[in-house]
């Protein structure tokens, strides 16, 4: 994804727009604009000396990590030209970043960028560069409720975001993890218009609920999205993967997706699915089908086998297209039954 300096632009305009509704509420003296250096050397001498509700500009240079525990506006002059070198934990609720790039090195003892522990962040064209993880998001003994994050980009060696959180927004936004899970666990998650890389793009557990999944380009060396939980929504996406999506939970709908595997497109291992409407194109099968009472039906098909049922009862296939898949467009092994299959066309 392409985030040019258009995004700091924008970011700064967003958060000054947040200011200015925050001011139209309270009256003018409740809050003030601290620049730094100018009125303090330090972001963390600026927060220690603000009041809820102030803004932080902070002028380009490299400053050390910080702790916000106010409810502060902190904006940098440019992600390109503010660098935090260290970890930023944020502890307060009602917190707005923008503009700055938090650099985590492998000097640091910290494993992690950005820790949430407030409710209702807002970070905007921030950018996040960690030889470890990303962003935390709450812990076991605490979960963020609200947070979002937009035209941002997030680089981890590890994971990139993570934690015990639910209302969580990503938008427009690069999340790349070089050897792990790019985006993991979590509850009401809505990804939309991202880039999203990792060896696992995103990772449900099996308490996740309500995940929306839309309009994303998603690449998973080993898998695009591991989805266990109930209820999540995925639509509009381009997912690469040595396999493209995993349903190990319930009651998900996949619609209209692009989805290209080096091994199977989308792997079924739970009940009552809906697989619709996607192009799915996969070395070995293009659907495995291996879970009960799921509907697959209007898709697009190609691969080394088109339908590979296992073990599965009471599924619905219909209506699909299946091209180019050898010799066998759909299997279905003695262990199944009570499957409908009618109106495919191979």
């Amino acid at each position: 994804m392409n985030l040019s300096k258009n995004m700091s632009i924008l970011a700064l305009l967003l958060l000054l727009s947040a200011l200015t509704l925050m001011l139209n509420e309270a009256p003018i003296a409740s809050a003030s604009t601290i620049i730094v250096p100018n009125d303090y050397s330090t972001p963390q001498d600026a927060i220690n000396r603000a009041s809820p509700g102030d803004t932080i500009m902070i002028r380009a240079g490299s400053y050390g990590g910080f702790t916000v525990p106010k409810s502060l506006v902190i904006v940098g002059e440019s992600n390109q030209s503010v660098v935090i070198n260290g970890s930023v934990e944020i502890v307060a609720n009602d917190v707005k970043i923008g503009s700055i790039k938090i650099k985590l090195s492998d000097a640091s003892a910290s494993s992690v960028a950005l820790r949430i522990r407030g409710n209702n962040t807002v970070l905007v064209g921030i950018i996040i560069d960690s030889y470890k993880n990303g962003v935390q998001i709450g812990d076991v003994d605490h979960t963020v409720a609200g947070a979002t994050i937009e035209y941002s980009r997030i680089v981890a060696g590890g994971l990139c975001i993570y934690g015990s959180y639910r209302n969580l927004d990503v938008f427009y936004s690069e999340i790349s993890s070089k050897n792990g899970t790019a985006i993991v666990g979590g509850n009401a998650l809505d990804l939309e218009f991202n880039s999203i890389n990792g060896d696992t793009a995103v990772s449900s557990s099996l308490f996740s609920e309500g995940y929306v999944i839309k309009n994303n380009s998603i690449t998973g060396k080993s898998a695009g999205l591991y989805l266990d939980g109930s209820y999540h929504t995925v639509s509009g996406n381009s997912i690469i993967g040595g396999t493209g999506i995993v349903l190990k939970g319930k009651g998900i709908n996949v619609y209209n997706n692009i989805i290209r595997a080096s091994g199977t497109g989308v792997l079924i291992v739970s009940q009552n699915n809906l697989v619709i409407g996607n192009w799915i194109s996969a070395s070995e099968r293009a659907i495995d089908l291996n879970g009960n009472s799921n509907v697959i039906s209007n898709n697009t098909l190609s691969g080394g086998r088109g339908i590979h049922a296992n073990g599965a009862y009471g599924n619905v296939i219909a209506f699909n297209f299946i091209n180019m898949t050898g010799s066998v467009g759909v299997y279905l092994s003695s262990y199944t039954s009570d499957n409908l299959v009618y109106g495919n066309t191979f």
